[in-house]
């Protein structure tokens, strides 16, 4: 280690060169850099050369003497706390548990995605079978085996009849942003293709059947009215209303019948299903997925029909609807995340008192964990208006409430010794308020 310019010594470990430069030395290279705007020339002697011998390299110099002296002006303690991102106290407690709540989240993401293909028999509804998306009228049976079993496709006269309905809100999905300025052009060509839609449809009607003519008459209905927005190049809200109330009473119609056509197609195969999943003691176990959204998401025909062939307290454990499965790996784990917390929550919570059994019942349902820790704060801090998230404590009394509802000896005994603290907290502020007035 040598160096032949006073105060920075040069070292070499392999084929690297380490630079080190005193402090007091800073101020003045910052200078003298500006000044001579020239390469410094360092001596080094190297452990692996012989004794005395120097080697020379070149260090290009800096041309900015205030950027070099700022780089160097802070202090170690001053930089310290840039890189020490987590912090102290409360921010280290904060990133401390923030590594445990993550690595809860992917521990619990892998227990659910297993157990949820850990559960047999499973019957899923599903919605996005091919050519058949959104028609909602197959079932897929899984078995612990392996094996599947699927419902066939009901006739087609059940999907003919929906996507029959569906045209007055096509029409209107097409025609509604222009309600307001109803001659403002830009839905013709739109509408245009739905026509051209209907007469293709039209020429496939070559009989005079009951049937048919239902068909007809809603096609016709929907092409008219196309005909006249396109011919008075406009779209009058009043317009569109009289044609609605021209088809309702046909897509009434087909909707009765695509229910009834599902409901006859479905209940013989779901039956024997039934029956043998029965015959193998297996039936009551069996859970039911179905795959929604929130506008069809309640008294959907899928789920009652189960209702029909299940048990109360089976049908109401057992069939899991939600918005949330977009496929049929997304149902297992929900399935998986559902059943794996009513699991979870007889372990952790227990059911010895009326409190573990809440928790039991809010961790095994749609309802929240928090909700009754929830609406106390909100009734509690809506009650006193002064009150913000930062500042609302549980009072001693609602502890002892708590203490009450327990889980176990242990929490019970620490929640009543929080709320003595409490206790001691509040008559030592009421004692300070009484000494301030007097």
């Amino acid at each position: 280690m040598n160096s032949n310019h006073s105060g920075k010594i040069v070292d070499k470990i392999g084929n690297r060169f380490f630079f080190y430069i005193k402090e007091e030395t800073i101020e003045k290279e910052a200078a003298d850099y500006h000044a001579k705007r020239k390469e410094t020339h360092i001596t080094y002697v190297s452990s692996n050369i012989h004794h005395g011998q120097s080697v020379s390299v070149s260090i290009p110099t800096w041309d900015d003497p205030t950027k070099l002296a700022a780089l160097f002006t802070p202090s170690i303690e001053q930089l310290l706390p840039i890189a020490a991102w987590r912090g102290s106290d409360t921010k280290q407690i904060l990133f401390a548990t923030r590594d445990i709540h993550l690595t809860m989240r992917e521990h619990y993401s892998q227990m659910i995605r297993q157990v949820g293909r850990n559960i047999f028999p499973c019957i899923i509804a599903s919605e996005n079978d091919m050519h058949h998306r959104g028609v909602g009228s197959m079932f897929t049976l899984y078995l612990e085996d392996g094996s599947t079993r699927r419902t066939k496709v009901p006739p087609a006269k059940y999907e003919i009849y929906k996507n029959l309905s569906h045209m007055p809100l096509c029409v209107y999905s097409i025609i509604s942003p222009y309600f307001a300025q109803p001659t403002v052009s830009g839905w013709e060509d739109k509408l245009m293709v739905v026509n051209n839609k209907i007469t293709v449809a039209l020429s496939t009607l070559q009989t005079q059947s009951s049937e048919h003519e239902h068909y007809r008459t809603m096609l016709i209905y929907t092409q008219e009215y196309l005909q006249r927005c396109l011919n008075d190049k406009s779209v009058h809200v009043h317009d569109f209303q009289k044609y609605c109330q021209s088809i309702l009473p046909h897509v009434i119609v087909s909707m009765a019948r695509a229910a009834e056509i599902q409901v006859v197609s479905a209940k013989p195969q779901l039956e024997a299903w039934k029956s043998e999943l029965e015959a193998m003691g297996k039936w009551t176990d069996t859970y039911v997925i179905i795959p929604t959204v929130w506008p069809v998401g309640h008294d959907n025909p899928r789920q009652k029909l189960f209702q029909q062939l299940m048990a109360k307290e089976h049908f109401q454990t057992h069939v899991i609807m939600s918005e949330m499965p977009r496929d049929i790996d997304e149902s297992f784990d929900l399935l998986g995340r559902v059943v794996g917390d009513r699991v979870a929550a007889r372990l952790i919570f227990g059911c010895e008192t009326a409190g573990a059994r809440s928790m039991v019942c809010a961790l095994s349902t749609e309802r929240d964990l928090i909700s009754d820790a929830c609406q106390d704060a909100i009734e509690k801090v809506f009650e006193n208006k002064e009150n913000t998230g930062t500042n609302v404590m549980l009072t001693a009394s609602q502890l002892r409430l708590y203490a009450g509802q327990a889980t176990s000896k242990e929490i019970e005994k620490a929640l009543l010794h929080t709320a003595a603290l409490l206790d001691v907290e509040e008559k030592k502020k009421n004692t300070s308020d009484e000494k301030s007035f007097y």
